[in-house]
């Protein structure tokens, strides 16, 4: 099963964007955003159930591997 999904911040998210470090990859990672987010208490999380599995698709080739 492949599972699309969104995430919606506000304008918050432009001043921590702006103070997050690039990765050893030199991106911004989504997850470095969301941390910041979550020290904030600004970040409502769900667990998926175990029947779940997160595939990073940031590359046309690993949206390949996941299809």
């Amino acid at each position: 099963m492949l599972s699309q999904h969104y995430i919606f911040y506000d304008n918050d998210v432009i001043e921590i964007v702006e103070n997050i470090k690039p990765s050893e990859c030199g991106e911004l990672e989504i997850t470095s955003g969301n941390n910041e987010n979550l020290k904030c208490g600004d970040l409502n999380i769900e667990l998926l159930d175990r029947d779940f599995t997160w595939v990073d698709t940031g590359t046309y080739d690993s949206l390949m591997d996941a299809g």
